[in-house]
């Protein structure tokens, strides 16, 4: 599978807090019950993308997206499935915000193709499930969710899910 990458740990840890704050992690369904591994950041600063490209050695691609209303214009730097898995594990000790999604995202694409076409969909939900990183209660007060690594815990968190 995909080694990390060659980068310095003031970088690895650089692009780990963007992905934290700018990054989506999920799995994108494509014809049949294929999913893939997907990492975007979108924001309006061209520069920081340009350097998270070029950091990682020209890995994903780029674009412009539409402009909304009176919006700032905002790029989108998106990896392939092997690009995303290859960045994760890199970046993975310096994550904080999304280590369950990160946890999940990596032991999906480590799995053997034909259980990423049987399990797809339950990696899909629980990521998924990830993506608010805190609620609002009835009240409007913000509860945070743990800043404890519970990567641990989830391979029998998703194997329950599969059953």
């Amino acid at each position: 599978m995909s080694k990390i990458l060659e980068i310095s740990q003031t970088d690895a840890a650089y692009i780990a807090g963007i992905i934290d704050g700018e990054g989506l992690i999920y799995l994108n369904r494509q014809k049949g019950e294929r999913y893939l591994l997907k990492l975007d950041v979108k924001n309006t600063s061209k520069t920081l993308l340009d350097w998270l490209r070029s950091t990682t050695g020209d890995m994903g691609s780029m674009r412009l997206l539409k402009k909304r209303g009176n919006r700032q214009p905002c790029y989108e730097w998106r990896l392939t499935p092997l690009q995303a898995h290859k960045l994760l594990k890199t970046i993975r000790p310096f994550i904080r915000a999304k280590c369950d999604q990160v946890a999940v995202a990596i032991e999906y694409q480590e799995l053997p193709r034909e259980q990423r076409l049987l399990l797809g969909s339950k990696y899909q939900a629980a990521l998924k499930a990830m993506h608010l990183p805190a609620l609002r209660t009835a009240a409007g007060s913000l509860i945070e969710t743990s800043d404890k690594d519970t990567s641990s815990q989830l391979p029998s968190q998703v194997k329950l899910m599969t059953d």
